[in-house]
């Protein structure tokens, strides 16, 4: 009786191979899981002309904004820092100087020697921030001098004005034009530091470029060795 079921399915066509999915079935060929095969070649091409990364995405509009709100907070906060740190240095060469010179005779060395104290964040300080600045950031040598030299100017005169008024801020048309020469000239101090930093970093770059071509080249070198060993 089976062997009468089996030749009766035989002969209906209903075992002439194991059906598709089942275990121990034949793989499908590629053809006929997707018809003429055209489907399969497309996704090979697009597979092998894809790119294998993307372009860096440039930033948007809030994106430049930002950076530059940035930069500007870091300008103003480093003048305003080298004036705090130059208030402190300003006193401590007052004390020594005054330990071992003594009080200047003449009005006008005392008045000349008043002003290079007081300009001590601009000529001694800030000249330093702004190094560091060219040696670490790209920014430009003017913007960051100018930004940076008016925002602590303007702080010491708040300062100046609420304690002492504005007698003492305006003062003679001496002390006024010697504010405006010693402004004008740490100003051109500031950015004369910052182009320094910049050509510092840009050697340094010419270095390390240098020193990874003479890498890359070693490396060459020992593969070109590696393969000649091997043939």
């Amino acid at each position: 009786m089976a062997a009468q079921a089996v030749e009766a399915a035989s002969s209906s066509g209903l075992t002439d191979g194991p059906a598709s999915g089942a275990p121990g079935s034949p793989a499908a060929p590629a053809s006929a899981a997707s018809g003429d095969g055209s489907a399969d070649g497309s996704a090979v091409a697009d597979a092998s002309t894809a790119p294998v990364g993307t372009a860096p995405r440039q930033p948007g509009r809030f994106g430049r904004a930002e950076g530059a709100a940035r930069r500007a907070v870091l300008m103003v906060g480093l003048g305003i820092a080298a004036y705090v740190i130059g208030g402190f240095v300003m006193s401590g060469l007052a004390v020594r100087l005054g330990e071992r010179f003594g009080a200047p005779t003449s009005e006008t060395a005392a008045w000349l020697l008043q002003w290079a104290l007081v300009r001590t964040w601009l000529w001694a300080v800030l000249p330093v921030f702004g190094w560091g600045v060219g040696r670490y950031l790209a920014v430009p040598a003017m913007k960051f001098a100018l930004t940076s030299v008016s925002s602590a100017e303007l702080f010491g005169l708040l300062l100046a004005t609420a304690s002492d008024g504005l007698d003492w801020v305006l003062g003679s048309p001496g002390d006024m034009v010697m504010r405006a020469l010693t402004l004008a000239g740490g100003v051109g101090l500031v950015a004369w530091s910052v182009q320094k930093g910049l050509a510092a970093a840009d050697a340094a770059q010419a270095e390390a470029n240098v020193e990874a071509n003479k890498r890359k080249a070693e490396y060459a070198e020992f593969l070109a060795r590696a393969e000649g060993k091997r043939d």
